[in-house]
């Protein structure tokens, strides 16, 4: 028990412990211990200070809880859906590795620009950092993403900032326009060839 450590001559920092008494609700507590000592450097008792955390050990497993549920879902859309913090991934689900053809792991350590086309690199940078920094910018654009095997293609990106993990971050939720801008370019074409 930190007491009896704290006796014995040792600080304890910081040790979560769960306490409950009989007939009543548990709760989670955070304890520190210190010895006391006299002049001469001699322990004759200590100090131990309880700090309840009941409340924030619950909003953790809420917020543990709901990321689970975010992920399920996530993964089981057929849309593109990334997390990323600074410009790096925190998340990605399995149709952003299918669209972009990467392997999770690929995709993490790599960098949000490094697979935005490089026409649309500098605008996304300064959207994506401005968002996070709480900043009021479009959220909706279409850009181009460039495959791991070369190819190009445009899509339809949604952002918007979130708390992922504590922290800061901005959800991206890409669906591939390719064919649309091919049909709609194809129609100008022929509409301006047909004058």
């Amino acid at each position: 028990l930190p007491l009896a450590r704290a006796l014995k001559g040792e600080s304890v920092d910081f040790v979560e412990m769960f306490i409950q008494r009989p007939g009543q609700p548990g709760k989670f507590i955070n304890v520190t211990g210190r010895p006391i000592r006299d002049a001469a450097g001699q322990i004759y008792g200590g100090v131990v200070v309880f700090h309840d955390i009941t409340e924030r050990k619950r909003a953790e497993a809420a917020l543990r809880e709901n990321e689970r549920r975010f992920r399920t879902m996530a993964e089981a859309m057929p849309t593109t859906v990334c997390i990323y913090q600074g410009t790096g991934h925190a998340y990605v689900n399995a149709a952003a590795l299918t669209m972009l053809g990467y392997s999770r792991e690929e995709l993490m350590q790599r960098g949000f620009l490094d697979y935005v086309h490089p026409d649309f690199r500098g605008l996304i940078k300064e959207r994506s950092l401005a968002r996070q920094r709480g900043e009021n910018v479009p959220s909706r654009y279409e850009i181009k993403l460039v495959h791991k095997d070369g190819h190009e293609m445009w899509v339809d990106f949604s952002a918007t900032k979130i708390e992922y993990e504590g922290k800061p971050a901005v959800l991206g939720v890409a669906i591939d326009v390719t064919q649309r801008k091919a049909l709609e370019a194809a129609q100008q074409k022929a509409a301006s060839t047909a004058f």
